[in-house]
This record gives structure tokens, C-alpha cells and sequence, in this order.
């Protein structure tokens, strides 16, 4: 799974990338260079961004192909604690309940899927 943002190009920038490594073990590295080396203007714009979510998928099946996390595969945990954002997208409710439900549903959710106990 990756994301990047929604933009005209995007699709395109994505079926040229996967026709350039459709097939090929999954080295990341080696992809993503194969990749802006094939495709003009890698550096920024719609194919920077197609490309940043395309590495983000590409981490996640290492990650499963190697039955371990991308944290592991890109040189072991640093950290015992990481700040999350959450963009809220100026969504209906936050000014009425002062933000409280919000970080309520947060800590929920982050614990939940991050298994935190």
C-alpha cells in the first residue's frame, strides 16, 4: 500500500513505472533508481509525488515478502516513542467539542492499530 496525492499524471507517471519493473526482485533501491533514471523530471511535480507513494508500496510488500517491518529493513527501531499528526480537515464538530473528541478518537484508533497497550 502507498499513497501520494491525487493529480492529473499521476496514473500515468504509475502504469510507465510499472511497466519499467514489473517482474524484477524487490530491491527498493535499485526500483526507485531504475525508475528516475527512465523518467524525466523524477525530482519534483506529479512525478516526484506518484513516485513517493510508489516507494511507500514498495517498503510495504518488502516488508511482507520478508515477514518483517520496514522499520527493521530500513536499519532497526531508533525510537520508543514517535508523535503522530492527524489532519482533520477542518471537519464538522472540532470547534464545538474545543478538539477533545477528536483526541479521544485519535488515541483510539492509534492504539488500535498500532497495538499499543
Amino acid at each position: 500500500m502507498g499513497e501520494c496525492h491525487r493529480g492529473p499524471g499521476i496514473k500515468e507517471v504509475l502504469r510507465r513505472a510499472e511497466e519499467l519493473i514489473r517482474g524484477k526482485e524487490v530491491n527498493v533501491e535499485y526500483l526507485l533508481r531504475l525508475i528516475r533514471k527512465h523518467i524525466p523530471n523524477s525530482e519534483w511535480g506529479v512525478v516526484n509525488n506518484a513516485i513517493s507513494g510508489l516507494e511507500t508500496a514498495l517498503w510495504d510488500l518488502k516488508g511482507k515478502l520478508t515477514g518483517l517491518p520496514v522499520y527493521e529493513l530500513l536499519g532497526g527501531r531508533v525510537r520508543d516513542r514517535v508523535a503522530v499528526y492527524a489532519d482533520l480537515h477542518a471537519g464538522a464538530g472540532i470547534t464545538e467539542t474545543g478538539g477533545r473528541r477528536w483526541v479521544e478518537l485519535a488515541s483510539t484508533e492509534v492504539a488500535i492499530t498500532l497495538r499499543i497497550t
